[in-house]
């Protein structure tokens, strides 16, 4: 023990929580823990089969048109090549430009909330609001200035 470096000046090794984050780390696991047991917890009061349609969902996902899926990320190099893209800042797997319309982005069952916001917009119609009459003569009208 006498022959081992001191690391952070300290010669006590149960100390390390003064220089590493061990406490939040202790906490951070038993609030994982607690909330896995009111999961455990739910899924027992809740009947059987609710769970099957999500399960159903997360199995059938669609992979992109074009593409074929790989079991492993790097057989993607070996086996597959993609084609390349000059405004991809690295070589990748899965094109996510927005304006490149030959790939749609895949969200499976779910919407962004991007796309949530304006949804239904162009079905209000008289909604916008009916000028009185012409502003400008308002404006430039001196009568009721006193000089």
């Amino acid at each position: 023990m006498d022959t081992r470096k001191s690391g952070f000046g300290s010669k006590d090794a149960s100390r390390r929580d003064e220089f590493m984050s061990h406490v939040r780390t202790e906490q951070y696991r038993e609030t994982l823990h607690t909330e896995m047991k009111i999961l455990d917890k739910q899924k027992q009061n809740d009947p059987p089969g609710l769970f099957d349609a999500l399960d159903s969902l997360n199995q059938s996902h669609h992979f992109p048109e074009g593409l074929q899926e790989t079991k492993h990320l790097y057989d993607i190099g070996r086996s597959q090549n993609t084609e390349f893209n000059q405004k991809s800042h690295r070589d990748t797997f899965y094109t996510m430009r927005v304006g490149n319309s030959q790939y749609k982005r895949s969200n499976g069952p779910f919407m962004l909330t991007s796309e949530s916001i304006g949804l239904g917009a162009d079905d209000v119609t008289g909604n916008r609001p009916n000028p009185k009459g012409a502003s400008t003569k308002q404006f430039y009208d001196h009568s009721h200035l006193h000089t």
